[in-house]
């Protein structure tokens, strides 16, 4: 970000680049909604002792239904070969 910041000062400053007010609307915006997040994140940290412990494979639902429709998904495949093949 720093190094941005000094980039556009320099174009600005050094080479004629002309910025127009809705350039600086957006680059305070673009700063201050960085700025947020940085405070948001380290109030976030703040708070927690340390790095969270990663959940089981097991413990999500979402995990489970994906699983669940992959496995009968599966279950579809081999009934439609053994259709088209004749057998049952």
């Amino acid at each position: 970000i720093f190094k941005e910041v000094c980039t556009l000062l320099l174009a600005a400053h050094l080479l004629g680049d002309q910025i127009s007010l809705l350039n600086w609307l957006g680059f305070a915006l673009c700063l201050s909604g960085i700025s947020l997040h940085v405070a948001l994140k380290a109030l976030h940290s703040r708070g927690d002792g340390g790095p969270k412990p990663l959940k089981g494979m097991g413990s999500s639902p979402d995990l489970e239904l994906l699983l669940r429709s992959s496995q009968q998904e599966e279950g579809d495949n081999e009934e439609e070969y053994f259709v088209a093949q004749g057998q049952q």
